[in-house]
């Protein structure tokens, strides 16, 4: 078993008084050995109402090395024609399946120390949204990245199983993806 450095425990005392302060339904769990800790939260889509346990993995070597972002539950994902989400898919931003059957998620085009869990779940919260476009409209997470400025704008038509866009969405994807 290894231990946290000190500046490992500042950072993740750090990163628990955001997440607390941030995103509450996020918590740290075994945050005394690095090599059992995990972050993990429950998040109710916007749209389609669905539940999704994400949960932030391997995180001994935080913040130097990204940690693994995995969709715990539901699984397995699937797609809108019934068939199960790819495994490693550069179109659905798939990394492959963990021991468990968790799916690893990209996130990230190139990984920065600076960047908090936080930012890290912002990020999985906005590939749920892109799953769950693709859920309504059959195309994949890339094109759902790409065109999520628009996404967020449409008007939502009476009847529509869609809830109102939150605004934050496009800040927030402005604010994570802007170079």
């Amino acid at each position: 078993m290894t231990n946290w450095s000190p500046k490992q425990r500042q950072r993740v005392s750090y990163e628990r008084r955001i997440l607390d302060s941030e995103l509450p339904e996020f918590q740290i769990h075994n945050p005394n050995a690095p090599d059992q800790c995990r972050v993990e939260g429950w998040h109710k889509s916007n749209s389609l109402r669905n539940r999704y346990l994400l949960q932030l993995r391997n995180l001994a070597n935080f913040p130097t090395m990204e940690p693994s972002m995995v969709v715990v539950k539901p699984t397995p994902l699937k797609l809108k024609d019934g068939s199960t989400i790819p495994n490693c898919s550069h179109s659905f931003h798939t990394l492959g399946l963990e021991a468990d059957n968790a799916l690893r998620i990209c996130i990230v085009n190139k990984w920065n120390a600076r960047m908090s869990f936080v930012n890290l779940f912002c990020r999985g919260i906005l590939w749920v949204h892109c799953y769950e476009r693709h859920l309504e409209n059959g195309r994949d997470i890339e094109y759902q990245y790409k065109n999520l400025e628009d996404q967020v704008r449409q008007p939502i038509r009476r009847g529509s199983v869609r809830a109102v866009p939150e605004p934050f969405l496009l800040r927030l994807f402005k604010a994570i993806f802007a170079k």
